[in-house]
């Protein structure tokens, strides 16, 4: 009986473990070489700085309030930022940025450039809701 008791003990915690096992989550981590990167995504830090960002190059200051960077999965994006300019030291009046382009993807890294073919931003994608870009001597990340 004292071995009969053993193993229905131990069957007993195998079949806990099984069922535990089968309520855990399914899903894997989403490989970043292959996610979709689609969608609207908004700009949270311009140089770990949240927004409003001001940034300032003599007696010019632009104020950058936001910003959506909108991505195709087939390799088109735009871009729409608010904020204000003040030129030498005049008041602000308000901007509006729309610019768009393509981009190319190898893996986690994209490279966007503008319609024009100029490079605009290089982004890393972390295969969630994260893109962390270098356009320039900013550093950008943008969420969705």
């Amino acid at each position: 009986m004292h071995h009969a008791m053993r193993r229905s003990i131990a069957l007993l915690s195998l079949t806990t473990v099984a069922i535990l096992g089968a309520c855990g989550s399914d899903s894997t981590a989403p490989n970043p070489n292959s996610s979709s990167v689609g969608g609207n995504w908004t700009l949270r830090t311009i140089n770990s700085n949240p927004l409003p960002y001001l940034l300032q190059s003599g007696s010019t200051k632009v104020n950058i309030l936001s910003s959506t960077l909108t991505i195709s999965d087939g390799g088109t994006w735009s871009e729409n930022a608010n904020g204000s300019v003040s030129l030498d030291g005049g008041p602000f009046t308000n901007q509006v940025l729309a610019v768009s382009g393509g981009y190319v993807r190898a893996g986690q890294t994209l490279a966007l450039t503008e319609s024009n073919g100029a490079a605009y931003l290089t982004c890393n994608f972390d295969g969630h809701n994260t893109l962390t870009c270098q356009g320039g001597i900013l550093a950008y990340v943008y969420s969705r």
